[in-house]
């Protein structure tokens, strides 16, 4: 029993509980058990009504109107016995009725209640008084016992359910109120209450079934249950809300819970939950079918509450409205709510998320573990039910036998086809063959609606409006887990020789070809537009962007879906065999008399012998060869015409390519870098060479770049000849004539070249282009022109059938055949969604389908090799994976359709352009192909400016006409003989820049004999190979070279690695700000530098020429001018440098002051002999005394060979004079000028006007010399002939800031990390290394020591030197180069096994991104000696301290770089590469070449594993 004790009330929180409030009770003996449960009763419920409502009852109650009562202070209430009461925070006071029926009510409410305390007081009380909430109070608990007497509640059938709810409840209170001992508030109790009845009902009951349950029901069970160990009484707030609390609890601690219970409202969210949850419980459950079918999984047991989600809403994106709409957000809510649903329902209800992301998880991963932790976390069903929900779908797929899936319509008139491709488990075996292969498939089908809304992706169409109820409401039997495999039945196909094709006639193609020449010049003229677009309007999109803005696609979209596997290789014939009869047998299904089937090249090649074979069988069938794969092949091609011409060394110089990537690139490896950089590196000739057009001619830039502004602002249809204004049409036309007269070699064989190659680019553009506008001319015409290339550089496989393939595809279009109109509406694509442009070829999709949706490769034996019925299994539900996987892609964003929209994208046009700027930055920097300066008739490596030789120009040059020609001979020969198609195609020597590559001769001393061999970019990789297969110690190896020449410092060629050594420059410039030196007193001037600045605007007489330079150098405020000239020695560690530049040696004669100069002034610079006999004319001239007046009171001093003259007036006389002091025998004018400069007195003030980076380095080594000098650097390429107003870097300001140790090792850093003298470590540049230098002084003092040959002999500076390159490398800890080429090697290729697929990785391995072995780098640490020690002598007459020959060079003719010294390789790898060269060439005279190498050609022009 509880007691509910008058003496005991809650406290008054205002008053802090300070004085309990008192009553007349207090005074009269203590009321009986039935007066206390009165009280109780009367008192007011709040989980009944408000204190608003209970308020309106009053007023309700016609005895309690002023009319007919009195209030009085005196009297005690005939319910309570108090005189007063507080409500809220005003006092009460009885009422005496003025009506006997009043009274006479009171007197029937207190026999109905036998209420034995009232009916006492009304016979002892005199008069008749009450409360009004008194009176109220007793009047409604009477009435609701009459209600429930009459009615009894829901919850009497429910008793079992009340008794477990307030089991639970009952444990709440034990724990929280009496043993922990807080208050809680009796309607949270109540919520909760309600909540278990709802829980334990299981979806038999409903809220609405407890509606007339009421506090007062819980209130009495409390009360019988824990007796009076409780209190329950109104709390003194203003909303009275009763408090339960036990009876022993500290006044003080009651006063702080009721405190923290009304000022926390702790328990409101218990409330929302208890709701989400009743939501959650009562979701209708759809169980899965017995036949489950994919649709059924994406689908689902049950679909997401309303109220749920809508509060996960609120919870995730708050009151932003701005957040409303996003996608990635409403990604993450579905997936909280499906979580919910999941861990609430205990994994009886299954979401689509954890069905779909367990299968797929699955797919992905074969890992029952991550699997297993997913579903821990109640993010994904189990790895035993995802099983069998995976062979439950497989079975189900094996029953259905039609071919077509159902989301394809079998009707007439949308162009359905088919497409298969290889697809490789990689499983791995003991030996690593054996791998397993299937063949899958495609179905696409052009769209019924038309008006699709936007963005809607056609990855898959899952019919989900068709469900199977019966199967919903019925209980399935236990799923399997196991798959009793079905065996399937494949007819066996004979091979049959191949002994003819025939082909129509060669004029048949040409005309045909010559037809469609109209849309390539369309498509022309907007590449043409664009790339001149791209110098002159900011934040232009690339190729596709841009074509997406000025074009209108008005193409169907298509619907993928997926056939059913084949457990089998492609590359069988009774596989394609099968393939050709499953598209005859759909074409039939969808009423079509024509079907296309599209394959990559290894099985189209298969597919059309057999249609030739069987013929008529599938003569309905047109076999397609699939465009992604030509592409890959053309970018092959393409890749060997520009192998070692410098541009991919430029694209990793401007960081748009990692160095480890060039022979991927160069392969054609990687499609997406492929077709994303390559447009980048024409895109920025296209630009340098619309310039130079440009340059040449007289145009309003500002009315050409409206002009081409407004090209993008109005589109037309994508197969449509653009709308230009007149003036932009006459500037299009004119630059058309101009890029023709520069692809013919009017501008130079460099321009050639690489228009050429921009040009392929541009082919490949079109083709793109034909496939995405569906423009079959245009198709045929790029095919046509890409097959020119296929037979250049020998791809035989692809020379053949994509000839045959053009023939077919020429031989529909004069049939007239219905295939031709679907052709046209694009079905040589797949577009999958409403993307402008957004069409790509057949077999890619494939690859971002079927094959990328698979999940991944699986590896270990035990996957599969240990259970026939897993692997079959996991091959017939290929395709269900896949739509799975495709499903959840598509749910997170993730799906790899040909989106066009991210090429607007405004990120990835800031991206594209920064790249494309720095591109195009580093080319003029290194070698603009297209500047005026370069020799017309040499074609010049763009990189290293070396001259390529006349059979490698000629050929590169000549290559299109050359695989022009030879393909109209194989069409008339085919035309003519259909039995030349099975014939070999002859190779063509390729002659490109690598084929001028260095070479080093081996030799086998065991059998004496030798090889040469060939530096080429994989050379490392297969050497090594070669050494792994022979057991040769990887250690071991790799302390060698590898290489005929260091891959790290060389190119192929042999010539250095070049840097842009002026970001050394601007960086020290950055330390310090650039100021005006104010008055000079000497200026000293890099001669050759200066004749550069200012040969265009030099008179056309040498007389004149000698005037304009002396008034240009006596135009200066200074009073001492020295022009300081180099000179030309040989030999001299400069040869390669200068080879590089293609300087001219031709004799010149000036005969007199009268002789014109050259035309071209700044070309015959090139010639070193003109540049000795215009000095010799200057130092001659100047003394005539016609330029006494010029000279005025001004000292020139001009240095010839290694003598030095000066220059005055007296008068109207110009002294001459020889400076024996300034004489010496330097041949750099870098190094003479600190010569020059050591020679001035103290206290001068020196500006040095120079742009070579060298310069500065050279000044700061030996600034420590110069104490009493303020020296000064203008190294800008500013024409100004004054100081005024010329920015210059205070050097002697520059060399405190940097420190004597930093500037004293600066020269020694500069030749260490490339110069003009030595080569740069590849792909390193300056700066990183300098700040790595810049941070280690024990590295910087090192350098700084570096002077003597015997250095290298110094293992305390080896060490250091060696540690400095391992940081370089970016390795710790490390000083040894051979443990840091072991290091990045293990790094790179860790491996545990030696497979075939590692050593194919392998042998592809750019050996130019791991540093040098010690051999390379002791020769390149002696060329860093010698070069050092030169500069930090330059204050000495003669500089040279020892010879170059065995300190870093070789003296061959020429002075040459010594690679290294000692063996390329361990010599049981040189035994092994003689022998295999020996059996090579005697292989070769006994068979056929050209026959044997076409054989085993296929996997060569593939590419099938590129993406």
């Amino acid at each position: 029993m509880i007691l509910i004790s008058p003496r005991t009330q809650v406290p008054n929180l205002s008053s802090q509980c300070s004085e309990p409030s008192t009553s007349v009770a207090n005074q009269q003996p203590s009321a009986s058990v039935s007066d206390q449960e009165t009280n109780r009763i009367s008192a007011p419920n709040d989980d009944i009504s408000s204190s608003s409502t209970q308020q309106e009852t009053l007023e309700e109650q016609p005895s309690t109107t002023s009319e007919s009562t009195t209030r009085n202070k005196k009297l005690a209430c005939v319910f309570c016995g108090h005189v007063e009461k507080k409500v809220g925070k005003r006092r009460l006071y009885v009422t005496i009725p003025q009506k006997e029926a009043t009274v006479t009510e009171i007197k029937e409410m207190a026999e109905s209640s036998r209420n034995s305390s009232l009916i006492k007081n009304l016979e002892d009380f005199p008069t008749v008084a009450y409360h009004s909430n008194c009176f109220t109070a007793l009047k409604t608990t009477l009435q609701r016992q009459n209600k429930e007497k009459a009615e009894p509640g829901h919850w009497h059938a429910n008793r079992q359910l009340h008794q477990s709810a307030f089991a639970v409840i009952s444990d709440v209170i034990t724990m929280e109120i009496i043993e922990k001992n807080r208050v809680m508030f009796l309607c949270d109790l109540f919520s909760q209450y309600k909540a278990l009845l709802l829980e334990f009902g299981e979806n038999k009951v409903k809220a609405e079934d407890f509606h007339d349950y009421r506090a007062e029901n819980l209130e009495n069970k409390i009360i019988n249950s824990f007796g009076d160990r409780l209190i329950i009484e109104p709390s003194s707030a203003a909303h009275r809300k009763k408090i339960v609390y036990q009876f022993k609890i500290d006044t003080s601690q009651l006063a702080g819970e009721i405190a923290n219970l009304e000022e926390k409202q702790q328990n409101r969210h218990r409330d929302v939950a208890y709701e989400l949850r009743n939501s959650i419980t009562s979701v209708e459950n759809k169980k899965l079918p017995a036949d489950l079918s994919v649709d059924d999984v994406i689908r689902g047991e049950c679909t997401i509450p309303e109220e749920l989600f809508n509060f996960v809403c609120d919870l995730v994106q708050g009151p932003d409205i701005r957040r409303k709409n996003s996608n990635e957000d409403l990604v993450k809510i579905k997936s909280v709510c499906s979580d919910l649903i999941y861990i609430v329902s205990k994994g009886r209800v299954k979401p689509s998320k954890h069905l779909t992301l367990g299968l797929a998880m699955k797919s992905i991963t074969s890992s029952r573990k991550v699997l297993s932790i997913l579903n821990r976390y109640g993010h994904t069903i189990g790895y035993n039910l995802a099983e069998e929900i995976e062979t439950e779908m497989t079975y189900a797929t094996q029953k259905d036998e039609s071919l077509v899936p159902s989301g394809i319509r079998k009707v007439n008139g949308l162009s359905t086809h088919v497409a298969f491709d290889n697809f490789d488990r990689f499983v791995d075996t003991a030996t690593g063959k054996d791998t397993l292969h299937d063949t899958v498939g495609i179905i696409y089908q052009f769209n019924h609606r038309i008006n699709e809304e936007s963005g809607d992706m056609e990855i898959l169409n899952c019919s989900t409006s068709q469900s199977n109820d019966d199967n919903i409401e019925s209980h399935p039997p236990r799923k399997r887990r196991r798959y009793e495999g079905i065996p399937q039945s494949i007819r066996t196909y004979y091979k049959k020789p191949l002994t003819s094709m025939p082909f129509v006639h060669v004029d048949s193609i040409t005309q045909t070809i010559d037809a469609c020449q109209f849309a390539k010049i369309i498509a022309m003229d907007k590449d043409y537009i664009w790339s001149m677009s791209l110098s002159r309007i900011d934040s232009l999109p690339m190729w596709l962007g841009y074509n997406c803005k000025i074009c209108i696609d008005c193409s169907k979209t298509q619907t993928v879906d997926y056939l059913p596997p084949i457990n089998s290789s492609p590359t069988s014939l009774a596989v394609v065999y099968q393939t050709l009869c499953t598209a005859k047998e759909i074409a039939k299904n969808c009423d079509q008399e024509q079907i296309i089937v599209t394959y990559d090249l290894a099985i189209a090649k298969l597919a059309m012998q057999i249609q030739l074979h069987e013929k008529p069988e599938f003569d309905n069938v047109f076999v397609n060869l699939g465009a992604f794969h030509m592409q890959m092949a053309y970018f092959k091609a393409i890749g060997k015409y520009i192998d070692s011409s410098g541009l991919v060394e430029i694209l990793v110089e401007a960081e748009a390519l990692a160095g480890g990537s060039m022979v991927s690139f160069l392969d054609s490896k990687h499609f997406n870098r492929c077709k994303r950089l390559h447009p980048l590196a024409s895109g920025a000739l296209q630009v340098l060479h619309f310039e130079k057009y440009l340059s040449e001619k007289q145009y309003d830039p500002d009315t050409l770049n409206e002009d081409l502004a407004a090209v993008i602002n109005t589109p037309s249809e994508d197969n449509e000849r653009i709308i230009l204004q007149d003036s932009l049409q006459q500037i299009l036309e004119d630059y058309k004539q101009y890029r023709e007269t520069t692809l013919q070699g009017g501008h130079g064989k460099t321009a050639q070249y690489y228009l050429l190659y921009s040009e392929m680019i541009n082919i490949y553009h079109r083709f793109s282009r034909s496939i995405r506008c569906s423009n079959l001319e245009l198709y045929l015409n790029s095919i046509f022109e890409i097959c020119d290339y296929f037979f250049a550089f020998n791809l035989p496989n692809y020379s053949k059938w994509a000839a045959l393939y053009l023939n077919n595809l020429i031989k529909l279009k004069m049939d007239d055949s219905a295939l031709i109109a679907e052709f046209r509406q694009g079905a040589f694509g797949v577009r999958r969604t409403n993307s402008c442009l957004g069409r790509s070829p057949v077999d890619l999709t494939l690859e971002q389908t079927i094959n990328a949706d698979a999940g991944n490769t699986l590896t270990g034996v035990s996957h599969f090799t240990n259970s026939i019925a897993a692997r079959q299994r996991w091959a017939l539900s290929h395709s269900i994976r896949t739509k799975i996987l495709s499903a959840v892609k598509a749910e997170v964003g993730l799906s790899r359709a040909d989106d066009t929209s991210h090429s607007l994208q405004k990120n990835q046009i800031e991206k594209d352009n920064k790249t494309l700027n720095r591109i195009i930055e580093t080319m003029k920097k290194t070698t603009n192909p297209f500047s005026e300066n370069l020799d017309k008739n040499i074609l010049f490596n763009m990189s290293t400016g070396k001259a390529a030789s006349s059979h490698v120009s000629d050929f590169l040059l000549n290559c299109k006409t050359l695989g022009h020609e030879q393909k109209l001979r194989f069409f008339s020969e085919c035309s003519e003989d259909p039995t030349r198609f099975v014939k070999s195609i002859k190779r063509n020597v390729i002659s490109n820049f690598a084929s001028d590559c260095a070479k080093r001769t081996i030799k086998n001393k065991s059998k004496d004999n030798q090889a040469l061999l060939k530096m080429e970019r994989d050379i490392f990789g297969r050497l090594l190979a070669i050494a792994i297969e022979h057991k040769v110690d990887i250690e071991n190896c790799l302390s060698y070279p590898l290489a005929p020449v260091p891959p790290a410092l060389f190119h192929c060629t042999g010539h250095m690695y070049k840097t842009d050594k002026s970001t050394l420059s601007k960086h020290l410039k950055s330390k310090i700000e650039v100021s005006n030196p104010g008055h000079i007193d000497v200026e000293i001037i890099d001669g050759f530098y200066y004749l550069y600045s200012i040969g265009s605007t030099l008179p056309q007489s040498f007389g004149k020429v000698a005037e304009a330079i002396l008034i240009k150098l006596c135009s200066t405020n200074s009073q001492e001018i020295h022009i300081i000239f180099d000179r030309y020695l040989t030999p001299s560690i400069k040869d390669c440098e200068r080879l590089n530049r293609a300087e001219i040696d031709i004799p010149y004669t000036i005969s007199g002051p009268l002789q014109p100069r050259p035309k071209d002034f700044l070309a015959s610079l090139k010639n070193y002999r003109f540049k000795e006999a215009l000095v010799k004319f200057l130092a001659d001239h100047w003394s005539d005394n016609s330029f006494a007046a010029i000279l005025k009171n001004k000292k020139v001093f001009i240095t010839v060979d290694e003598l030095c003259f000066s220059f005055s007036s007296v008068g109207n006389i110009v002294l001459k004079n020889e400076e024996p002091e300034l004489a010496c025998l330097h041949e750099e004018a870098d190094t003479r000028i600190i010569f020059h400069i050591s020679k001035i007195h103290d206290g001068a003030k020196i500006l040095v006007k120079a742009t070579d980076t060298d310069i500065l380095i050279i000044l700061l080594g030996n600034i420590h010399k110069f104490a009493n000098l303020q020296i000064w650097l203008a190294n800008s390429t500013s024409k100004k002939t004054t100081n005024q107003d010329q920015a210059c870097i205070n050097c002697t300001k520059l060399s405190v800031e940097l420190g004597p140790t930093l500037c004293l090792a600066l020269p020694a850093f500069h030749a260490f990390t490339g110069c003009d003298y030595t080569a740069a470590f590849f792909n390193k540049g300056k700066v990183r290394p300098f700040k790595i230098f810049c941070k280690h002084q024990n590295i910087q003092e090192t350098f700084a020591s570096l002077s003597n040959p015997e250095d290298i002999l110094d293992d305390n500076k080896m060490i250091v030197v060696q540690e400095f390159i391992a940081l370089m490398y970016g390795i710790k800890n490390c000083q040894n180069v051979n443990a840091a080429r072991l290091l990045m090697f293990n790094k790179m290729y860790a491996m545990t096994t030696i497979n075939d697929k590692f050593m194919k990785k392998l042998k592809g391995f750019n050996s130019s991104t791991i540093p040098p072995c010690l051999k390379s780098l002791q020769q390149k640490l002696l060329r860093t000696i010698f070069v050092n020690s030169m500069w930090q002598n330059a204050t000495n007459p003669d500089c040279i301290r020892f010879k170059p020959e065995n300190n870093g060079w070789i003296l061959d003719e020429t002075l040459k770089p010594t690679w290294f010294i000692g063996d390329s390789m361990p010599q049981q790898v040189e035994d092994v590469i003689c022998d295999l060269i020996e059996q090579s060439s005697e292989d070769t005279n006994d068979k056929d070449s050209d026959v044997s190498t076409y054989e085993s050609d296929s996997s060569d022009d593939s590419s099938d594993d590129s993406t």
